[in-house]
Protein backbone atom coordinates (compact mmCIF):
# COMPACT_ATOMS: atom_id res chain seq x y z
CA UNK A 1 0.00 0.00 0.00
CA UNK A 2 1.03 3.71 -0.83
CA UNK A 3 -0.64 6.83 0.21
CA UNK A 4 -2.36 8.47 -2.12
CA UNK A 5 -0.79 11.68 -3.60
CA UNK A 6 -1.68 14.02 -6.69
CA UNK A 7 1.13 12.40 -8.72
CA UNK A 8 -0.17 8.88 -9.03
CA UNK A 9 -0.75 7.15 -11.97
CA UNK A 10 -1.94 3.70 -12.36
CA UNK A 11 0.82 1.15 -14.39
CA UNK A 12 -1.66 -1.18 -15.46
CA UNK A 13 -5.08 -2.17 -16.34
CA UNK A 14 -7.48 -4.99 -16.86
CA UNK A 15 -8.89 -5.43 -20.57
CA UNK A 16 -10.33 -8.45 -22.55
CA UNK A 17 -8.80 -9.27 -25.66
CA UNK A 18 -9.54 -11.84 -28.45
CA UNK A 19 -6.46 -13.90 -30.00
CA UNK A 20 -7.04 -15.03 -33.76
CA UNK A 21 -4.83 -17.58 -35.48
CA UNK A 22 -4.18 -19.85 -31.82
CA UNK A 23 -2.45 -23.56 -33.32
CA UNK A 24 -4.84 -26.02 -32.57
CA UNK A 25 -2.11 -28.17 -30.69
CA UNK A 26 -0.94 -24.87 -28.58
CA UNK A 27 -5.00 -24.41 -27.65
CA UNK A 28 -4.22 -24.70 -24.02
CA UNK A 29 -4.43 -22.11 -21.59
CA UNK A 30 0.13 -22.96 -20.34
CA UNK A 31 0.43 -21.98 -24.16
CA UNK A 32 -1.62 -18.94 -24.57
CA UNK A 33 -0.26 -17.65 -21.33
CA UNK A 34 3.07 -17.67 -23.28
CA UNK A 35 1.73 -15.82 -26.22
CA UNK A 36 0.14 -13.25 -23.68
CA UNK A 37 3.54 -12.53 -22.25
CA UNK A 38 4.39 -9.72 -24.68
CA UNK A 39 1.66 -7.33 -23.98
CA UNK A 40 0.89 -8.54 -20.63
CA UNK A 41 -0.05 -11.55 -17.80
CA UNK A 42 -3.19 -13.50 -18.12
CA UNK A 43 -5.36 -13.22 -15.51
CA UNK A 44 -8.50 -15.42 -17.04
CA UNK A 45 -9.29 -17.09 -20.29
CA UNK A 46 -13.23 -17.31 -21.00
CA UNK A 47 -15.13 -20.77 -19.92
CA UNK A 48 -14.94 -22.16 -24.03
CA UNK A 49 -11.69 -21.54 -24.31
CA UNK A 50 -10.78 -23.57 -21.01
CA UNK A 51 -13.61 -26.46 -22.26
CA UNK A 52 -12.73 -26.32 -25.89
CA UNK A 53 -15.87 -25.29 -27.24
CA UNK A 54 -14.64 -22.61 -28.90
CA UNK A 55 -11.48 -22.96 -30.89
CA UNK A 56 -11.39 -20.52 -33.82
CA UNK A 57 -11.28 -17.28 -31.52
CA UNK A 58 -9.87 -17.08 -27.71
CA UNK A 59 -11.24 -14.30 -25.41
CA UNK A 60 -8.43 -13.67 -22.61
CA UNK A 61 -8.44 -11.07 -19.86
CA UNK A 62 -4.73 -9.40 -19.33
CA UNK A 63 -3.33 -7.23 -17.20
CA UNK A 64 -1.35 -4.79 -19.38
CA UNK A 65 1.06 -1.73 -19.39
CA UNK A 66 -0.09 -1.15 -22.92
CA UNK A 67 -2.50 2.16 -23.60
CA UNK A 68 -5.50 1.25 -25.68
CA UNK A 69 -7.03 -0.02 -28.02
CA UNK A 70 -3.95 -2.96 -28.32
CA UNK A 71 -3.82 -4.12 -31.71
CA UNK A 72 -0.69 -6.11 -31.77
CA UNK A 73 0.54 -9.30 -33.77
CA UNK A 74 2.76 -12.04 -32.17
CA UNK A 75 5.17 -14.58 -34.17
CA UNK A 76 4.33 -17.93 -32.92
CA UNK A 77 7.56 -20.51 -33.60
CA UNK A 78 6.40 -24.36 -33.98
CA UNK A 79 7.73 -27.34 -35.69
CA UNK A 80 10.03 -25.13 -37.96
CA UNK A 81 7.00 -22.31 -38.82
CA UNK A 82 6.64 -19.13 -37.93
CA UNK A 83 2.81 -18.53 -37.46
CA UNK A 84 1.39 -15.60 -36.76
CA UNK A 85 -1.20 -14.93 -33.86
CA UNK A 86 -3.58 -11.60 -33.80
CA UNK A 87 -4.37 -9.62 -30.58
CA UNK A 88 -6.89 -7.39 -30.72
CA UNK A 89 -8.56 -5.89 -27.62
CA UNK A 90 -12.32 -5.55 -27.37
CA UNK A 91 -14.06 -2.32 -27.71
CA UNK A 92 -17.57 -1.14 -28.03
CA UNK A 93 -17.89 -2.62 -31.45
CA UNK A 94 -16.29 -6.03 -30.94
CA UNK A 95 -18.17 -6.07 -27.34
CA UNK A 96 -21.07 -8.55 -27.43
CA UNK A 97 -24.80 -7.23 -28.00
CA UNK A 98 -26.23 -5.99 -24.21
CA UNK A 99 -28.79 -8.91 -24.96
Amino acid sequence: MEKWNPRMRPGHRLTWVRCWGIPLTMWDTQHIKKIMAGIGEMMDVEDDVENLRQLDVARVLIKTPWSPLINHTVSVHMQGEILNVHIIEESASLADPPY
